[in-house]
């Protein structure tokens, strides 16, 4: 197939969908990324693209066309406008390539309106369109403050519902998006399916390593914000006695918005003793870290539509083979109960989570085994070749 994919980030920003595109070229596809340049998550363009002379390049054999738009920087007006300019662009872009792309594939990350160049792409070459909603809007615009009810949300969600309308066929990466956008946006079940995420098949290569401190490493990797929900792992370690905190360390790995505020609140409790704080790593250097773990921390807030989501951390965490203990409601729950691959509380259960990491000290052995039931779990339904094979499967039915 050749396939048009929309994505506002795109290699050498860290996110999955470098992976698939660089598969399905593997797979014998002809794959185009229209996209931006790499500000994320900094906020300012790399430094190689700086001068954003580099209109069009080719990686790992997928063409890349690079349109301008505003640096994302800091601030949610810096953000809006990031978003806008690059939907105008890529839009504007659209009037001048091939007409003979096969099928349209939006990366639906943040923001909802990278589905606006795809859209205008169908309109002039009448192609279909299929978009994986990784992010759920307007849903997710209350991360940053706005609250329903208010006429901006209302405006952002008549938007976020058209633009899902434009869709042939919406891939949700958890089942609880389906009625989400049902109920919110209007989206029709028929126009909806669910595909797990991936993650990279390196995670499968990961051993065990001794921290040699003979303490319980228990590792949280990821994007650290209000969603994620992490102060629900503070309130949890706040909950042991002494003799237990002695034996434990939490091992943050990550940056994010809630960083500096989480920071504040382990030293509020006077828990910098059982923290330590890694910050942002690239993929390269993840392998030391996961491996040195007993195990992993998954929480994220349960109050609204977005504790539906199966974060993407879930895959890579199973592939690495370790126990997860999880603070958690929606998709993600039901994963590891199918898998038995850890044992879960709801949601912000800071005493239901702080009784699991009690059992993990008293019995490490007995988890080490649900570790392996995630791996094997991982082989089965969240490799990238599972992934790419399914999609192309999707992709075709609609030609």
């Amino acid at each position: 197939m050749k396939i048009l994919v929309v994505s506002q980030c795109f290699y050498p920003e860290t996110f999955r969908i470098n992976e698939l595109c660089f598969n399905l070229v593997n797979e014998g596809h002809s794959v185009t990324v229209l996209t931006g340049y790499p500000n994320y998550p900094e906020g300012y363009i790399y430094p190689e693209y700086k001068d954003k002379k580099i209109k069009r390049e080719t990686i790992n054999g997928v063409d890349v066309i690079r349109v301008n738009m505003s640096e994302r920087k800091t601030g949610s007006a810096r953000l809006f406008l990031n978003y806008v300019t690059y939907a105008l662009s890529a839009g504007f872009k659209t009037f001048s390539l091939d007409k003979d792309y096969d099928a349209v594939f939006v990366f639906q990350t943040s923001p909802v309106t990278q589905i606006l160049p795809a859209w205008l792409y169908k309109v002039r070459c009448k192609k279909p369109i299929a978009v994986n909603c990784q992010d759920i809007w307007p849903d997710v615009v209350k991360v940053r403050g706005l609250k329903e009810g208010t006429l901006i949300f209302n405006m952002v969600k008549a938007a976020s519902a058209w633009l899902y309308k434009r869709a042939d066929i919406i891939v949700n990466t958890s089942p609880g998006f389906a009625n989400y956008l049902n109920t919110v946006c209007g989206i029709e079940p028929s126009k909806m399916l669910c595909l797990p995420s991936f993650a990279e098949d390196f995670y499968l290569e990961f051993g065990n390593k001794s921290a040699e401190d003979n303490r319980l490493h228990l590792l949280f990797a990821g994007n650290i914000g209000q969603a994620q929900n992490l102060d629900t792992v503070v309130g949890a370690v706040a909950k042991l006695n002494e003799e237990k905190r002695k034996q434990l360390m939490i091992d943050i790995l990550g940056d994010g918005s809630y960083l500096e505020e989480l920071k504040g609140l382990v030293e509020q409790n006077a828990l910098s003793d059982c923290f330590t704080f890694h910050g942002r790593k690239p993929a390269t250097e993840l392998r030391d870290y996961y491996e040195l773990a007993d195990g992993y921390l998954l929480t994220l807030e349960g109050n609204s539509p977005l504790s539906l989501t199966i974060p993407a951390k879930l895959q890579g965490y199973m592939g690495a083979g370790k126990p997860i203990l999880a603070a958690i409601n929606g998709g993600a729950a039901d994963v590891i109960a199918d898998a038995d691959c850890g044992r879960r509380v709801p949601a912000g259960d800071a005493e239901g989570l702080a009784g699991l990491m009690e059992e993990m000290l008293a019995s490490n052995d007995h988890f080490a085994s649900l570790g392996e039931n995630g791996k094997i779990y991982f082989i089965n339904n969240f490799t990238l070749d599972k992934y790419t094979k399914d999609l192309i499967k999707i992709l075709e039915e609609l030609k």
